[in-house]
């Protein structure tokens, strides 16, 4: 299976309550592609919040709220045509990263206080390039592993999965585009 049919945003924002289909609009399906994609290394510059499931909308959407407010206090030199979204999940909480990517660290000295500076490796993912609303989210997240067992691959639960959006984060109701990159064995 290459090509699905269904739309998508992202878990995070999902757990941020970000965005959700009024009630009573209709959600068409849309055309979404998978594939296999090596990412290099990238440095990860930008804030770190973690918490549990149960109140991940609360907490999420907090992290998002104090990234976009201050994210102009961030030093040049960071690619500023995606926002980068570095996730892990355990049995009861998970971490969530949101900032920049660069080919560098950036110095702790040049950082604004409540910031971080984090290595993502480079590794191979399978990647989802999806638009949609939040409801689809579900069915992206459990269909992308299916699809890479299907060409013979695992994912890998241990490393950072990635959600890149290419636009700034958008209100409650709306579309939202995004990719979901979920790490390989």
């Amino acid at each position: 299976m290459g090509v699905g049919e269904v739309t998508l945003s992202s878990t995070i924002a999902e757990q941020a309550n970000l965005e959700r289909v009024p009630e009573g609009v209709a959600v068409p399906a849309e055309t979404f592609r998978y594939r296999m994609e090596d990412r290099p290394a990238c440095w990860l510059t930008g804030v770190v919040g973690s918490g549990p499931h149960a109140n991940g909308g609360e907490w999420v959407r907090e992290l998002w709220a104090r990234f976009l407010e201050r994210a102009d206090e961030l030093p040049e030199g960071l690619d500023w045509s995606a926002f980068v979204s570095p996730c892990h999940g355990r049995e009861t909480e998970f971490t969530c990263y949101l900032g920049f990517a660069g080919e560098s660290p950036v110095p702790a000295s040049d950082l604004p206080d409540g910031f971080v500076s984090i290595l993502i490796p480079a590794h191979r993912y399978g990647v989802a390039t999806v638009s949609g609303y939040q409801a689809d989210v579900t069915a992206v997240y459990g269909d992308l592993p299916r699809w890479i067992e299907g060409q013979g691959a695992a994912t890998d639960r241990e490393i950072l999965w990635l959600e890149l959006y290419r636009e700034r984060p958008r209100p409650i109701g709306e579309r939202i585009d995004l990719e979901i990159w979920l790490p390989l064995r």
